[in-house]
């Protein structure tokens, strides 16, 4: 008899132990399906971190589990914007711009003398009082003490899939950002969970960096992604192209073997030696199948 049981389990972080984390590796955020980073607009990010600093409600972050022979894997699949923006922000690779509602925060502290003695009554409490702060231009490492605290306590919801197969993880990825804006680029990638890896370390090649140069809105929207999946099934499957960007994903997670990519990898070495700024900007999003 087959044996069913629950799949799914759901907790909630502090955001100070999704940074950690995150940073020890203990939750992957580089699945090769997944979108990468960054993807918000500063004033979509800044407003981000004011609602954590205020405790507010945002949206659960949905993790798979995968158990592997060296050990269980935690991919973060779904809440990768908003986990790298609580990250960057504590690590303090931004400050906060001017667009962000509200502004100014008010909180409760404890009343404290010039000599930073704490005030009591007459009946001896303590005596409190509000405090509005400006978070326009701060980092974190300028925030109050308490605003901090705030931060680092902020609950993350966290809706985690157990025991999860690659097939399994790719359906997950699709089925949580079929409501996002995601680009056809973006989208196709969702569908190769054979190859994706395969993919996502082509597009990573320094030919694609140092020769032809690409934009970082070119690289994180996926165009070297599409580069990559058309130059595979042009070398090797012309007869079959499919014009449909999603349908040649499929394709591909199907019918590319490892030998592909192994070829085209070398054809991107011998570019990398060959190419020079003038050729290299005829390998533009456009031309560069041809």
């Amino acid at each position: 008899m087959k044996l069913l049981r629950d799949k799914v389990k759901r907790d909630t972080y502090m955001a100070s132990k999704v940074c950690g984390m995150i940073s020890r590796g203990d939750l992957r955020n580089d699945h090769p399906q997944q979108r990468k980073s960054e993807q918000w607009e500063h004033e979509v990010r800044d407003n981000f971190i004011v609602t954590v600093i205020q405790n507010e409600d945002f949206d659960p972050i949905k993790i798979c589990e995968q158990l592997t022979k060296n050990g269980v894997i935690l991919w973060l699949i779904d809440g990768l914007q908003r986990c790298t923006t609580i990250e960057n922000y504590k690590a303090g690779k931004f400050a906060l711009g001017k667009n962000i509602n509200p502004s100014v925060v008010e909180y409760q502290e404890v009343k404290k003398d010039k000599n930073g003695k704490i005030v009591k009554d007459e009946y001896g409490n303590t005596v409190y009082e509000i405090v509005s702060y400006d978070l326009r231009g701060k980092s974190y490492a300028q925030l109050p003490e308490k605003l901090k605290e705030d931060f680092d306590n902020c609950p993350v919801e966290v809706v985690k899939h157990l025991d999860c197969n690659d097939a399994e993880v790719g359906r997950h990825i699709v089925r949580y950002n079929s409501g996002a804006k995601m680009n056809v680029a973006q989208k196709t990638i969702t569908y190769m969970y054979k190859v994706a890896t395969d993919v996502k370390k082509l597009s990573g090649h320094d030919f694609f960096s140092d020769c032809v140069n690409f934009s970082d809105k070119k690289d994180k929207n996926g165009t070297v992604d599409k580069i990559v999946n058309e130059s595979i099934m042009g070398l090797n499957f012309f007869e079959q192209w499919q014009r449909n960007a999603t349908k040649l994903g499929k394709f591909l997670n199907e019918n590319a073997t490892k030998e592909m990519f192994t070829n085209f990898e070398e054809e991107l070495d011998g570019l990398y030696k060959v190419t020079t700024p003038k050729t290299g900007k005829l390998f533009n999003e456009k031309n560069a199948l041809i």
